[in-house]
């Protein structure tokens, strides 16, 4: 309603955007000032300490001695959605690899067609999924805590 609007913008991962922008609207507003920072800080800490839990949570489910359904090299290859572009699974020196942009992991054996990433602390899990006839056709994984597991299908084209 006041047509204002604020950008900031950082590298890497902080908070500092967030803060500067809501400084900004509320002297912009007249608005009595709160102290964002704080605020960020804890909500930080209370995100980091949900994130270590739900990863405890997450690694008790594994169950031992589990192996892929398929050998490795079958997991590799191009999967898309259309919402988020192409990501690459790669088979190198009896590893996979996942890449997606400019962010590349190495994927770790979890239970049967489920992978793992590792990132900053957080466990991400990677998982496959087969047709009727046991070909794996796509693959999961929760890029965005909002939207729950991303779907994306393998690309079968044999150029």
């Amino acid at each position: 309603d006041d047509n204002i609007g604020v950008v900031s913008l950082s590298n890497g991962k902080t908070l500092m955007p967030h803060v500067i922008n809501w400084n900004v609207i509320e002297r912009l507003l007249g608005l009595e000032q709160q102290n964002w920072s704080e605020k960020f800080k804890k909500q930080n800490k209370e995100t980091e300490e949900a994130v270590i839990k739900q990863n405890k949570d997450f690694m008790t489910s594994k169950k031992s001695d589990t192996k892929p359904t398929h050998k490795l090299n079958d997991y590799a290859g191009s999967y898309f959605n259309k919402a988020y572009g192409n990501l690459i699974i790669d088979y190198h020196d009896n590893q996979l690899k996942f890449t997606y942009n400019d962010m590349v992991y190495p994927l770790e054996h979890f239970n049967y067609d489920t992978f793992i990433l590792r990132d900053d602390g957080n466990i991400t899990p990677v998982s496959f999924y087969l047709n009727e006839s046991g070909d794996i056709v796509k693959l999961k994984i929760p890029f965005d805590p909002d939207a729950g597991k991303i779907k994306f299908k393998k690309n079968t084209d044999k150029k």
